[in-house]
């Protein structure tokens, strides 16, 4: 250490480096065994607010016009006040700068620490712009109010970092792949240089409970700490309290307790910043995103422009469909956390919810090159080609997912669907399958996937589904009471394999099982007036289609039905009638022209 009185070395010892040249390139000490003072350059090192030059002998300025502040170290690291004139070692306040990686102070002359068990880095001023020197020209008073906030300062965040890492598992968070990064940590247990603004001034008082509560966090006992700062009579009239409170009890993962202690911060100081935006952050993770957007508006309003802030607005707003307003402020967020995945894939998806797939698939692209044994990534691309009408890159993305064992049930159907399509129902039937044993697909979709079978007359593949839905819905199925809806409809649709593959009787049966049960069924009249239809009952079955054209739900298609019946008795201008008033109830382009096809037949 380079000491003016070190108690080891004599000054012929002394390394004696240059604290700074001067512009003649001799060095500025003080007591310079090789250069008398006559030969001193003595440039301003430095000027302080009074402009007054800060060297220790400086030539022209007696001592009694020195302003005398400790600015800092200089670049080599050497302490820049060889002797201060004014202030006896014993005076010396010796603040804990900081906790070095030993935990032992960092001070030139602490009192409680022998010398060999200095680390001795000088750090720096801190953020508050305070020098942070054993020498400080601040009355004593005022100085020991500061240090002693800016050791509990320095300490309790330097714990909370390392609680929240050890914390990072927890349960309640939205978006947890988020509160688990470094970004956000550093957001959260940020600095605490004061601005009167935006926070609270901490007093002594205050200064003490801190402190109490530093000491507990100092041996992890977080349950200490707070209880010293429940105990304090100060906690009712202090925000800055309040503030520390709540952040222990975000770490204790006790979301409700810690957004009252951020509430009651605010009360007390309605213009903290921090507060309003940790309360956001509780609030975002509990799901209560109006009054969350509330508060990071505000936040934003008092200066805080970094990413999270930004991030979790645009969240928000997603949550809420504002999905417009959500990509502004996600791009906002990737000004200062350009690297947080989060916002990425928020960005993304904001784009597809606006319709620009292009630039969605081009981010996903880009994220799905980093990761890319990352299903979700493999899922949201192939979302915004469904956007695309892209069919063919749909199924390979699906099936990438799929393959990469993460392609939820819901989804696998998707996937059959899609095999469907592209005239593939073997693999269709293997998908919805797959999905229905999963025990996570509803009856009703399991119905509409063997709908879709039967739609493109895959009657084989639509035959061994039924016979897996019937297995595995066999409990809803045999309760028609309870599940009235989704068990008529599959009853529909499996009445209707009958009629066009089995036993169209006993398919009858099944859908005069389910008029009984329910008579304004409009869709199971349709059906059964085709299977009189198909039995040459002809009369009966318009007297059915008339009943169903009578119930809203059913009319238009029962409309079709019977213009298409009486096509096939060559009734063409009653049928023509009929199918006008289905098209004037629900358009349909295929509609427009198979109508004008049955004019046709009219006119010839």
């Amino acid at each position: 250490p380079q000491n003016s009185d070190h108690p080891a070395h004599p000054k012929e010892d002394w390394d004696l480096p240059l604290l700074s040249a001067n512009r003649s390139g001799i060095p500025q000490n003080s007591d310079h065994p090789t250069h008398p003072k006559e030969d001193w350059d003595l440039p301003l090192l430095s000027a302080y607010r009074s402009g007054v030059p800060q060297n220790s002998n400086h030539l022209t300025h007696p001592k009694e016009d020195w302003d005398l502040p400790l600015l800092s170290a200089n670049r080599s690291g050497v302490p820049q006040n060889s002797d201060h004139p004014t202030h006896p070692k014993e005076d010396w306040d010796l603040p804990l700068l900081s906790l070095n990686r030993s935990g032992v102070p960092q001070n030139s002359d602490h009192p409680t620490q022998p010398k060999e068990d200095w680390d001795l880095p000088l750090l720096s001023a801190n953020r508050s712009g305070v020098p942070q020197n054993s020498d400080h020209h601040l009355p004593t008073a005022m100085r020991n109010r500061r240090i002693t906030a800016i050791t509990f300062i320095a300490l309790f965040y330097t714990l909370v970092l390392a609680s929240i890492t050890q914390a990072a598992d927890y349960k309640w968070y939205p978006i947890s792949p988020l509160w688990q990064s470094e970004d956000f940590r550093r957001a959260f247990t940020g600095s605490y240089g004061i601005d009167s603004r935006i926070e609270p001034v901490i007093n002594e008082d205050e200064t003490f409970y801190l402190d109490e509560a530093g000491k507990q966090m100092a041996t992890f006992n977080r349950p200490g700490a707070i209880q010293k700062l429940v105990d304090s009579d100060l906690l009712e009239e202090s925000a800055a309290l309040q503030f520390a409170l709540g952040n222990f009890q975000f770490e204790e993962q006790k979301p409700k307790e810690a957004i009252a202690a951020f509430q009651s911060a605010l009360k007390i100081f309605p213009n903290y910043r921090d507060a309003h935006r940790n309360l956001a952050m509780l609030q975002v993770q509990e799901g209560d995103y109006e009054n969350a957007e509330t508060h990071l508006k505000r936040a934003i309003e008092l200066g805080s422009m970094e990413g999270l802030t930004f991030g979790l607005l645009a969240y928000c707003h997603a949550q809420n469909d504002r999905m417009q307003a959500a990509l502004s402020a996600y791009r906002m967020a990737r000004v200062t956390m350009p690297d947080e995945l989060q916002w990425k894939i928020g960005e993304a998806h904001a784009l597809q919810a606006i319709g620009a797939a292009d630039e969605a698939i081009s981010i996903f692209t880009e994220l799905q090159t980093d990761s890319p044994s990352d299903p979700s990534l493999w899922l949201s691309l192939a979302n915004g080609y469904t956007q695309k009408e892209d069919d063919q890159e749909t199924l390979a993305h699906l099936e990438i997912s799929k393959r990469l064992g993460a392609l939820a049930p819901a989804n696998t159907m998707v996937l059959g669907d899609r095999y469907l399509m592209v005239e593939l129902p073997d693999l269709a039937l293997e998908n919805f399958e797959s999905a229905i044993r999963s025990g996570k697909v509803e009856l009703a979709s399991a119905t509409r996937a063997l709908e879709n079978l039967m739609i493109r007359q895959n009657w084989s593949q639509a035959k061994a589904f039924r016979d897996s839905c019937i297995d595995v819905y066999q409990k809803p199925l045999d309760d028609p009471e309870k599940n009235a809806e989704m068990v008529s409809a599959f009853q529909r649709a499996n009445a209707l394999l009958e009629l066009e593959q089995g036993d169209a009787t006993a398919g009858a049966k099944l859908v005069e099982d389910i008029i009984a049960r329910d008579p304004s069924d409009g869709d199971a009249l349709i059906l059964l007036s085709k299977f009189r239809d198909r039995k040459g009952q002809t009369e009966e079955a318009i007297v059915l289609l008339e009943q169903a054209a009578g119930l809203p739900s059913s009319r238009a298609k029962a409309l079709l039905e019977h213009g298409k019946l009486l096509v096939s008795q060559y009734r063409y201008k009653e049928a023509i009638k009929r199918l006008e008033q289905s098209y004037q109830l629900k358009p349909e382009a295929y509609l427009i022209e198979y109508i004008q096809a049955v004019k046709d037949l009219v006119v010839d």
